[in-house]
C-alpha cells in the first residue's frame, strides 16, 4: 500500500513511499497542501482560494487542470470528488505528516516543529491563499510557543537543567520578546555560575526590545539582572584566585594607608597619597590591597585610568568618573541644578542620564561653556555630594594623564583641602614635568605625600617565594637566581613562580625576562593564542560585543576562551554594569604578547579593530568618546587618512568645548596661563602638525574628494582659532577657503557652517553690508536644500542684520518669519525653542531703538518666559538686560533693577561677558539713584573692566552714557562727588563726547541722544 508523507514545518516536502515528489505549479501545490490540512473543500471555496481573480469559468478549469496534475504528480487517484461540489483527499490513501504529529502527539510535538509552517513557501500574486497560510503559521507558531511554556513549567519543577536550557533557547529562538523565556535562562546561568553568560543574554534582550519595539526590558528582568550584578561581584571577591589574592610584604605601606584611612574617616589629620615606583613593582597591587580593606558604605569610592594612548586626549579619565557619579546620583536620588546637569552632560557624555536634554542656545557658537563655568560646576557637584558621604578618588598610572585633566583634579582637591576628599594616585617613577609640577603646587594647599614602593631585597626575595612556594627551600642558588634575574622586580618575581609552580622544576626554566614571559603562554590553546593577540591591540579593554565581531564567533565560543585565560590569571574582566569586557592583567604580559605578532599582521588587525568601532558610531555627542581609539587604532594600522579624519574632530570637539564667541578667556581670566592646563601653544602645535599631516595625505591618497573634505573640516577649525585668537584676517581668510572647498565638494552643511561662522564675526566687528552678503548666500543654500531649522536661524539673523541697519519694519517682518517656522519645528522637536525666544528679543530690541519701552518690555518678557519655562539659562542673561535698560528709560526703575539683579547674578553663574558692562553700568546707575554710592562705584569699575575686555563699541558706549549722567549728578550732589571725582577725573564734555564717538558707530542709537542732551546742559 502506497503511503504519501508531507513536511508542513519549515521548508515544506512532500514523499511517496519516502521519495520525494514534485507538484508542476506552485498553485498546484498550494492546492494540494491546503486540502492535506483540511482533508476536503468545496470547488467554490479552492477556486475563490487560488483563482479568485479570473472569471468563474476559467477558474474552474485551473482547478480541474491542478487535480489532474497532482493525480499525474502521484500516479494515484490522490484526489476525488464523490460530489460534484466537493474535492477531498482520497480515504483510502494512507497520508501522514509532521502536522498531524505536531497536532497530536504531545511527547514528539515540539520536536516535530523544526521552522514555520510552509516556511519559504510563496504563490505570487495571490493574497487569498497568502493570508491563509500567514494565519495558520501564526496559529501553529502560537501553539508551539505554549507547548514550550507548559514543557518548561514541567521541567522547572523537575529542575533537570540540561533541558531546562535546551527548551529555553528553543523559546528565545521563536518568541525572541519572551521575557520569562530570557529570565529562565539567566536565572539557570547564575545558578551555574556563569554570570557573564547571563549578563549577555540580557544585553541581547535589551539591543531586541529597543531596536525593534523602543522598548526596555520589564522590572522583573532588570532587578533579576541587577540581582545577578551583586551575586556575581560576591563571587569574584569569594573566589579570587591564591596567587591573585597572595599579597606579599609592603606592610609598612598598607598600614599608613589604612591609618591615615581611618583618620579621614573620623576627621582627624589625613593625607593623600600618590604611590610612585618603576614599572611591576607592585603600586596597582598595593592601591588594591588598600581598597580591599576599607568599607565602600562609608564612602563614594571613584575609580579611573590614565592610559598612554589617551595622553593628549582632554579629560578622558573624568568621563569614567562622571558616567560612576551618574549612577550615583541616581541611586541617592540627589537632585543638582539644571544648569550643572547641563554643563557636566555636555562635557562628560557618560554623565548624561535619561531623559537629560543639552539645551541650545540661540547663537550656536554660544552654547559651548568656557572653562571657567565647567570647573565651577565640577567643583559645585563635588562639594554638595561631598557633604553628604566623604570621596575616594583613585588614577591608576598619573603619569599618562592629560593636562586639562591633572588641572581640574588639582582644583577639585584645593579646594577641599582634605576635608572630605582623600586622592590616592599611583604613577611611575621619573615622571615628567607636569606631575612634579602639580605635586609641589597642590601641596601649599592640599596635604599630600609621596610613597616610594622600592624593589625587594634579596632577604624579602627568599621570603616571597617561601611563602608561594611552601615546598621549595627559600636558601642558595634558587633564591639567588631569581633575584639576579627579578632584580627584585614583583611582577618578575611571581611570573617566575608561576613558571614553577607550573613545571615543578627550576632547572628547566631558562633565566631570562623574555624567556620567563614565553613559559606563562606554553600551556594556552590555540583559539587562546588568537584571542590574546587580539586583546592586545587594545590599549585600555576589549568589550565582549567587540570580540565576538573580531574573532567571528558567537558569545559562548568567546566566554568559553576567555575562562581558560582568566584560570591562568592572564585577563582580567572589567565588570562595570551590564558591560562585559576584559584586559590583561599586568601591562608588560599585553605588550608581549604584543610585540610577537608581526607589524603586517598588526596593522591589519588595528584597521579592522577601527572599521568595527567606527561602524558604531551613532553621530552624536557620545562618538567622541571613541576618538581616541579610533585615532590609536587607524594610526597604527598606517591608515593616515582615517586617523587625521579623528583627529581633526577631536580637535573640532575641543574648540566646541573651550570657546566662548565674544570673550577671549585669556584676556578675562589672565591668572589662569592654562585652559584646564590645554595652553594655547599646545593647541596651537596641534593645528600645525595637522596641518603637515594633511600634506602628507595629500600626496598620498588616492581620493581627491575625500582628501577636499578633511581639508575642508580643516580649515573650519583653523578659521575659527585664528578668530578666537584676534586673528581675524588669517580666521576669515581660513573660513571663505573652506566655504570654497565645501561648495565644491558639495558639502552644504559645511557651507552653512562657514557662512554662520562669517555672520558671527561680521556681528562682532559691526561689518552689516559683508554681513548681508553671507545672511544671502547662506540662506540660499538653505532654502536649496530645505533645511527648516537653518532656514528658521539664518533668517533670524537676516532680522538682525536689518536691525542692524535700521530697517526695523523689514527686520520685524522677517523675524515674525523666523519664529513661525521654530513654532512649526517644536511640535516634534522642542530643542529650539529658544530660537523662538531670541527673536522676540530682537523685537523688543526694536521697539526700544525707536523708544516705544512699555512695548519693548512685553517682547522681552515673552523671551524670558520661554527660557524658564524650558529651562534654559543662558539667554536670560541678554534678555534680562535688554529688559532692564527698557525699564530704566521709562522710569520704572524698581523693575529695571529686578532684572538687573536677575541678569547679574547669572553673569556669575555663567561667565558669560557679552551685555556684562551694560548691566553692571546700569546697576551703578540704579545704586547711586538709590544714595548707595561706593556699592554703585564699586559695579561701575566692573562694568568699565568688561567693557574694555570685550572692546564693543555700544558697550563702551553705554559705559560713557552712564559715566557722564553719574558725572552730571557728582556735580549737582556733593556726596556723590566726593565718592566718584577720583575715579571720573575727566570733564562731562569729555564723557559725552568719547560716547557719542563710539555710538556713531551703532546706527541709530537712541543712547547717543541723551549724551547729546548732557552735553547742552540740559539736565
Amino acid at each position: 500500500m502506497d503511503c504519501i508523507y508531507v513536511k508542513f514545518f519549515n521548508t515544506p516536502t512532500i514523499f511517496k513511499n519516502s521519495k520525494k515528489v514534485f507538484l508542476p505549479f506552485k498553485k498546484a501545490e498550494a492546492l494540494f497542501y491546503y486540502l492535506v490540512v483540511h482533508q476536503q473543500a468545496t470547488r467554490d471555496e479552492l477556486v475563490h482560494l487560488l483563482w479568485g481573480e479570473m472569471e468563474e469559468e476559467t477558474a474552474k478549469k485551473n482547478l480541474r487542470n491542478a487535480m489532474y496534475k497532482i493525480r499525474k504528480a502521484f500516479d494515484l487517484n490522490i484526489i476525488i470528488s464523490p460530489k460534484k461540489s466537493i474535492v477531498m483527499l482520497n480515504p483510502d490513501i494512507k497520508l501522514e505528516s509532521d502536522l498531524k504529529v505536531f497536532l497530536s502527539d504531545e511527547e514528539n510535538a515540539i520536536e516535530i516543529y523544526d521552522g514555520e509552517f510552509l516556511q519559504g513557501f510563496h504563490v505570487k500574486e495571490d493574497e487569498v491563499f497568502e493570508g491563509w497560510m500567514s494565519e495558520n503559521r501564526g496559529y501553529y507558531r502560537d501553539l508551539y510557543i505554549i507547548k514550550l511554556q507548559e514543557k518548561l513549567h514541567q521541567l522547572s519543577a523537575e529542575e533537570d537543567q540540561e533541558m531546562l536550557e535546551y527548551y529555553a533557547k528553543l523559546l528565545v529562538h521563536t518568541d525572541s520578546y519572551n521575557e520569562n523565556a530570557y529570565r529562565i535562562l539567566m536565572n539557570l546561568y547564575s545558578r551555574q555560575g556563569s554570570y557573564n553568560k547571563a549578563i549577555d543574554l540580557y544585553n541581547r534582550l535589551q539591543q531586541v526590545l529597543q531596536e525593534e519595539l523602543g522598548i526596555m526590558p520589564d522590572v522583573a528582568t532588570k532587578d533579576l539582572l541587577q540581582e545577578i550584578l551583586s551575586n556575581r561581584q560576591q563571587e569574584e571577591t569569594r573566589s579570587q584566585g591564591k596567587q591573585e589574592d597572595f599579597f606579599y610584604g609592603r606592610k609598612e605601606e598598607v598600614k599608613r594607608l589604612l591609618n591615615n584611612y581611618r583618620s579621614f574617616i573620623k576627621k582627624g589629620s589625613s593625607h593623600s597619597y600618590l604611590v610612585v615606583g618603576e614599572a611591576g613593582i607592585g603600586k596597582s597591587r598595593l592601591k588594591n590591597q588598600f581598597l580591599k580593606n576599607i568599607d565602600k558604605k562609608d564612602v563614594y569610592l571613584m575609580e579611573t585610568n590614565c592610559y598612554q594612548a589617551e595622553e593628549s586626549y582632554f579629560l578622558k579619565p573624568w568621563n569614567t568618573i562622571f558616567s560612576l557619579l551618574s549612577e550615583m546620583l541616581l541611586q541617592e536620588e540627589i537632585d543638582l541644578p539644571p544648569l550643572w546637569k547641563d554643563i557636566l552632560s555636555s562635557i562628560f557624555p557618560g554623565f548624561a542620564a535619561e531623559n537629560t536634554t543639552v539645551s541650545i542656545s540661540f547663537v550656536e557658537e554660544l552654547n559651548h561653556f568656557n572653562y571657567r563655568l565647567v570647573e565651577d560646576a565640577v567643583l559645585g557637584f563635588f562639594k554638595k555630594i561631598s557633604k553628604i558621604k566623604k570621596i575616594v578618588i583613585v588614577f591608576e598610572d598619573l603619569q599618562w594623564v592629560d593636562s586639562m585633566s591633572l588641572s581640574l583634579l588639582s582644583s577639585v582637591l584645593q579646594q577641599d583641602q582634605g576635608k572630605n576628599i582623600l586622592f590616592v594616585g599611583t604613577c611611575r617613577d621619573g615622571y615628567d614635568k607636569k606631575i612634579d609640577k602639580f605635586m609641589t603646587k597642590i601641596k601649599k594647599h592640599y596635604p599630600i605625600e609621596e610613597m616610594l614602593i622600592k624593589r625587594f631585597t634579596s632577604q624579602e626575595v627568599g621570603d616571597f617565594v617561601h611563602k608561594m612556594l611552601p615546598y621549595v627551600l627559600p636558601e642558595g642558588d634558587l633564591v639567588e637566581k631569581i633575584y639576579k634575574e627579578t632584580e627584585g622586580n614583583t611582577f618578575f618575581i611571581l611570573e617566575y613562580i608561576h613558571s614553577i609552580n607550573k613545571k615543578k622544576d627550576f632547572d628547566k626554566i631558562t633565566p631570562k625576562m623574555q624567556d620567563i614571559l614565553k613559559s606563562r603562554f606554553l600551556e594556552v590553546s590555540e583559539e587562546g593564542r588568537k584571542l590574546l593577540n587580539i586583546i592586545s591591540l587594545f590599549f585600555d579593554k576589549a568589550s565582549l560585543d567587540l570580540l565576538t565581531d573580531l574573532m567571528n564567533w558567537d558569545e559562548l565560543q568567546v566566554m568559553q576562551i576567555i575562562e581558560e585565560l582568566q584560570n591562568k590569571n592572564i585577563v582580567g574582566e572589567l565588570g562595570k554594569g551590564s558591560e562585559i569586557a576584559f584586559q590583561f592583567t599586568h601591562l608588560k604580559l599585553r605588550e608581549f604578547i604584543y610585540s610577537q605578532q608581526s607589524p603586517a599582521m598588526r596593522k591589519v588587525l588595528h584597521n579592522k579593530v577601527g572599521n568595527i568601532i567606527e561602524n558604531r558610531l551613532k553621530h552624536d555627542k557620545v562618538d567622541t568618546l571613541n576618538y581616541s581609539r579610533l585615532i590609536y587604532h587607524f594610526s597604527h594600522a598606517g591608515n593616515q587618512f582615517k586617523a587625521l579624519m579623528y583627529k581633526i574632530k577631536n580637535i573640532n570637539n575641543y574648540l566646541d568645548f573651550s570657546y566662548e564667541v565674544f570673550p577671549q578667556a585669556n584676556q578675562i581670566n589672565t591668572e589662569k596661563e592654562e585652559f584646564f592646563g590645554a595652553t594655547a601653544k599646545e593647541l596651537l602645535q596641534s593645528l600645525k602638525e595637522l596641518e603637515v599631516e594633511l600634506q602628507q595625505v595629500k600626496e598620498h591618497h588616492p581620493s581627491l574628494k575625500e582628501v577636499m573634505k578633511l581639508q575642508m573640516e580643516f580649515l573650519y577649525i583653523r578659521g575659527r582659532h585664528a578668530i578666537r585668537e584676534g586673528q581675524y584676517k588669517e580666521g576669515v581668510t581660513y573660513i571663505r577657503q573652506m566655504i570654497e572647498v565645501s561648495r565644491k565638494v558639495r558639502d552644504y552643511v559645511y557651507s552653512l557652517k562657514g557662512y554662520k561662522q562669517m555672520i558671527y564675526y561680521c556681528i562682532q566687528t559691526h561689518k552689516t553690508e559683508e554681513m548681508t552678503l553671507y545672511v544671502e548666500e547662506g540662506l540660499a543654500l538653505a532654502q536649496v536644500y530645505d533645511n527648516a531649522k537653518e532656514i528658521g536661524i539664518l533668517l533670524r539673523l537676516k532680522g538682525l542684520n536689518k536691525m542692524m541697519m535700521t530697517e526695523y519694519t523689514k527686520a520685524e517682518e522677517i523675524l515674525r518669519t523666523s519664529i513661525k517656522i521654530f513654532e512649526e519645528i517644536t511640535e516634534f522637536d522642542n530643542k529650539y525653542v529658544i530660537n523662538i525666544a531670541a527673536a522676540y528679543n530682537y523685537i523688543g530690541e526694536i521697539r526700544r531703538y525707536n523708544m516705544k519701552f512699555s512695548k519693548a518690555l512685553n517682547y522681552y518678557d515673552q523671551a524670558i518666559a520661554i527660557c524658564e519655562e524650558n529651562k534654559v539659562i543662558k539667554g536670560l542673561t541678554q534678555f534680562n538686560t535688554n529688559a532692564a535698560q527698557a525699564a530704566l528709560e521709562m522710569g520704572d526703575y524698581q523693575r529695571a533693577k529686578e532684572y538687573l539683579e536677575r541678569a547679574i547674578d547669572l553673569y556669575c553663574q555663567l561667565e558669560v561677558f557679552w551685555g556684562r558692562a551694560v548691566a553692571e553700568g546700569y546697576m551703578a546707575l540704579l545704586l547711586v539713584r538709590e544714595g548707595r554710592y561706593k556699592r554703585a562705584l564699586a559695579y561701575l569699575k566692573t562694568a568699565e573692566g568688561y567693557a574694555k575686555k570685550l572692546k564693543s563699541p555700544y558697550e563702551l558706549g553705554i559705559l560713557y552714557r552712564v559715566k557722564a549722567e553719574i558725572k552730571v549728578r557728582a556735580i549737582k550732589n556733593k556726596v556723590i562727588g566726593e565718592v566718584f571725582n577720583d575715579y571720573l577725573d575727566l570733564e562731562l564734555e569729555v564723557y559725552c563726547k568719547r560716547g557719542i564717538a563710539l555710538l556713531e558707530e551703532i546706527k541709530d542709537s537712541y543712547e547717543k541722544e541723551i549724551l547729546k542732551t548732557f552735553l547742552k546742559g540740559d539736565r
